[in-house]
């Protein structure tokens, strides 16, 4: 994994130090990070809300998916990493 990668990922952890714990194997990052309340109950709505602004809709909700929605993305963003450590 080359190094901007484990950058990459000290930095999520930084950031999910709420659901990520100091000595947690890669398979408890894994569970911790599949059952975040960001995951789970965001999901729709991220996803729903970034279309609507990929869609080119301007309103006051974006300011807002945006705020709820950032842990979604770094825990989905960090599930993906650690799932590409856990290959090699």
């Amino acid at each position: 994994m080359d190094e901007a990668k484990l950058q990459r990922i000290e930095q999520l952890e930084k950031d999910l130090s709420f659901l990520i714990k100091p000595g947690m194997t890669a398979e408890e990052k894994l569970k911790a990070l599949r059952d975040s309340f960001w995951r789970s109950h965001n999901a729709g709505f991220c996803d729903y809300m970034a279309g609507r602004e990929m869609g080119g809709e301007v309103s006051g909700d974006t300011e807002l998916w945006d705020l709820d929605c950032k842990y979604k993305y770094k825990v989905d963003a960090l599930i993906d990493l650690l799932k590409e450590v856990e290959k090699q």
